[in-house]
């Protein structure tokens, strides 16, 4: 009985030190598993900062693009409002021109029939 007894003590003794290992075996796979994550967990990290910093090197150089195409939008402008305004006062010069023409030519036809007038109140 006593070696029946010191077996079956053996037994759950080597029962108990399987389990033992196994569970061993498991931490050890779940620290392995673990160190993984954590690398795979930086990588990402590292991954998603890089990631970060193109966008807002991106964003940035987007930014000053935008800008410089709204100040040569807005030079264009200017300069085809100073455009316009050099063609409205040549405009306005031009019809005052007109008008002084249509002016001296209404003098010359009243002089010239005034002239004849007098011509013919002369010769008669």
């Amino acid at each position: 009985m006593q070696t029946q007894l010191t077996q079956t003590f053996e037994e759950e003794k080597k029962k108990f030190q399987d389990e033992i290992n196994n569970y061993k075996l498991l931490c050890n796979n779940l620290q392995e598993k673990y160190k993984e994550f954590n690398e795979e967990k930086n990588q990402h990290q590292s991954i998603i900062k890089e990631l970060n910093e193109e966008i807002k090197d991106i964003k940035e150089r987007n930014a000053r693009e935008v800008q410089q195409i709204e100040q040569k939008h807005q030079n264009k402008i200017k300069t085809q409002e100073e455009k316009i305004n050099q063609l409205q006062q040549s405009l306005e010069k031009n019809n005052l021109l007109k008008d002084e023409a249509s002016n001296l030519k209404n003098m010359q036809i009243q002089l010239t029939q005034s002239f004849e007038e007098e011509k013919k109140t002369f010769q008669d």
